[in-house]
């Protein structure tokens, strides 16, 4: 059994109101890293679904990005980087996952946030925005901690979801099973990469109706691969689309139905064990690149947090997600703050050789 490890909803990213919601993403520029192979003991794989589905995502966000974040690696490249990144999100540093209940929201989203931080890709390079549903805030932020700023209560629409997705943003999804909850109460459920988004309003009504085969198109990382090696031990690719019918139920939620793979950790991959799945979308995170990542800039005359672009204007030496404290000591003839007297410093020199203007 996967738990409900969060129930966020993102906040608008200029949710769109259209009666046609079409968007598809390139699944193959998403991670098909599996949950139930992730090393460790296997208890703790059952319920690492949100760390194992953030890296497939962040994976989609690497690629997208690569201009814009230059040097910074939110996710190595490579499964073996993407097994690496999916167990320091599940750490207790980051969303501190536990057996048998998985996570909480406040943890996912603070874990979430914590870890771009320390990529050197956090706030303002990225927005992050979340909702959670008053029915999946379960459990509360420990004694004395608060949620972040940057959620609402609300329940995602199929029109947030399509704007999200339609403004860049990676978007996470967590979804409740139908009567049933963990122990601690919470909605038992599972998290999945969001990848496309297809509705037609055939009745133009606003309302997702059953019959107009609305559907969301994710990545499972129960099921995240088209391949899991001779041995079924293993996913080794392309990544898998999966494909979930929604509607708009009485009870203000968004309703799921899809053919669900339902493996054990450590046990090869078998993909006739499958029952369907069905419940309401009650989370939906949102993360997208506004921004170039910024660090510390060490120059001669002291240290500012630029761009690494702005920092390399002003000849500087620059330190992704690292403090003014980190810079070397200035000495006499280190134009470029870095520590060291060497040719750089020379051609500094030289370039702004001249009249002072």
């Amino acid at each position: 059994m996967r738990y409900l490890i969060t129930a966020a909803a993102a906040l608008s990213l200029a949710g769109s109101a259209s009666a046609d919601l079409n968007w598809m993403n390139d699944v193959n520029d998403y991670g098909y890293l599996w949950q139930n192979g992730l090393p460790g003991y296997s208890d703790l794989a059952q319920v690492s679904c949100v760390p194992t589905s953030w890296t497939n995502s962040l994976v989609y966000l690497q690629h997208k990005y690569a201009a814009q974040l230059g040097s910074v690696q939110i996710v190595q490249d490579g499964f073996s980087g993407w097994t690496q990144t999916a167990l320091t999100l599940r750490s207790e540093k980051f969303m501190n996952i536990n057996y048998p209940n998985g996570s909480s929201p406040y943890f996912e989203l603070t874990g979430i946030e914590d870890y771009l931080i320390s990529k050197g890709a956090g706030p303002p390079t990225t927005s992050l925005k979340s909702i959670i549903s008053v029915p999946f805030f379960w459990p509360p932020p420990p004694d004395g901690q608060e949620m972040p700023q940057w959620y609402q209560s609300g329940n995602p629409t199929l029109n947030d979801l399509h704007g999200w997705l339609a403004a860049g943003a990676i978007v996470q999804l967590g979804i409740a099973y139908a009567g049933q909850f963990s122990d601690d109460g919470s909605p038992a459920g599972h998290a999945l990469s969001l990848v496309g988004v297809n509705w037609t309003d055939s009745n133009g009504d606003g309302v997702v109706d059953q019959n107009e085969n609305a559907t969301l198109s994710v990545v499972d990382p129960d099921d995240p691969s088209q391949g899991y090696g001779d041995d079924g031990m293993q996913a080794t690719g392309p990544t898998k689309l999966t494909v979930m019918d929604v509607w708009d139920g009485d009870d203000g939620f968004l309703q799921y139905s899809y053919l669900q793979n339902l493996g054990d950790a450590h046990q090869a991959f078998d993909p006739d064990n499958v029952a369907t799945a069905t419940g309401c979308v009650g989370q939906a995170t949102a993360v997208n690149i506004v921004g170039s990542p910024s660090g510390s800039c060490c120059v001669i005359t002291g240290c500012d947090v630029l761009t690494e672009t702005q920092c390399s204007n002003l000849g500087g030496f620059w330190a992704v997600s690292s403090s003014c404290d980190d810079c070397p000591a200035s000495c006499m003839g280190d134009t470029d703050g870095n520590g060291v007297v060497n040719i750089e410093d020379l051609l500094n020199m030289l370039g702004s050789w001249g009249a002072c203007p």
